[in-house]
């Protein structure tokens, strides 16, 4: 927002954590301790979304399973991919990459293993483990933010209002942009008009018939060009191909003789493919 509207954004930090002297980058946003109560609450309602699902998924896929087997499987899962806590490292490096809506290969493969179920099957308890992720980070840790986000836009004065109006500096910038690409165009008007002048001067007291300009190449169509263009091209793949490519029997011919005459598969191979002149 600063960079966009730097008018209306000049004095923004970080919303999350009340302070002017952060700048809200991406990272500081994943670890913003000012989001800490938001990822706590995100933590426990995504454990127990992603026990939910994986409970239903494994009933499903191995309905003999035993129940403690099954509860036991599910712990394993969580407590790998989520940790014991919203604190645990576990945990961090899946809201890292689960908020830019990503799932690392190695969950994919823990969830295999874990729950000796296939590639395809983990892949796709994986994605549906995301998109459960995304809809709760969405209504806990973003919502957090933007509710701040618009509170301080209170606090500066900054209604809609002014959000549709433009930059000053922007439109500034764009009239004087404006202004430049409008006197090219005349600028190349003016020398179009006066090369035209130079090339066919029209002689106003000449009754005569006004010959039109010969070009001393003739004008060739699209399809004209383009077909010129695939013949250049097949041509020069024939020539590469024709320059590089060794035909299998040439191998095929040298291993033969190699047994027959001892002599060595570069020798051999050397002597086939030498410039005859």
């Amino acid at each position: 927002m600063k960079q966009r509207r730097p008018d209306l954004y000049k004095d923004l930090g970080c919303v999350s954590c009340d302070s002017d002297f952060i700048t809200e980058t991406w990272d500081h946003f994943i670890n913003c301790p000012g989001l800490s109560h938001a990822r706590s609450l995100l933590y426990s309602r995504i454990f127990w979304a992603f026990g939910t699902l994986l409970t239903k998924f494994m009933t499903k896929k191995q309905p003999n399973l035993a129940p403690w087997i099954l509860r036991r499987k599910v712990n394993n899962v969580l407590s790998s991919l989520l940790g014991s806590a919203d604190t645990s490292l576990d945990f961090s490096i899946f809201f890292k990459w689960a908020a830019e809506v990503k799932i690392t290969e190695a969950d994919i493969m823990m969830l295999q293993h874990l729950l000796m179920i296939s590639e395809l099957d983990a892949t796709a308890i994986g994605t549906q483990l995301l998109i459960l992720f995304i809809q709760e980070f969405r209504s806990t840790v973003w919502t957090t933010r933007c509710e701040r986000m618009g509170a301080w836009e209170k606090a500066h004065d900054i209604d809609p209002n002014s959000k549709r109006r433009g930059s000053p500096t922007a439109s500034g910038s764009a009239l004087s942009y404006n202004s430049t690409r409008l006197r090219r165009s005349r600028n190349n008007v003016n020398s179009d008009e006066t090369a035209f002048d130079i090339d066919s001067p029209i002689v106003l007291d000449d009754t005569s018939v006004i010959q039109p300009r010969v070009f001393s190449h003739p004008t060739r169509s699209i399809l004209e060009r383009k077909v010129e263009a695939i013949n250049r091209t097949f041509t020069q793949i024939l020539d590469h191909i024709s320059s590089n490519l060794i035909p299998p029997w040439l191998f095929q011919r040298s291993q033969y003789a190699n047994k027959c005459t001892n002599i060595t598969e570069e020798q051999w191979t050397h002597f086939l493919t030498r410039d005859p002149g």
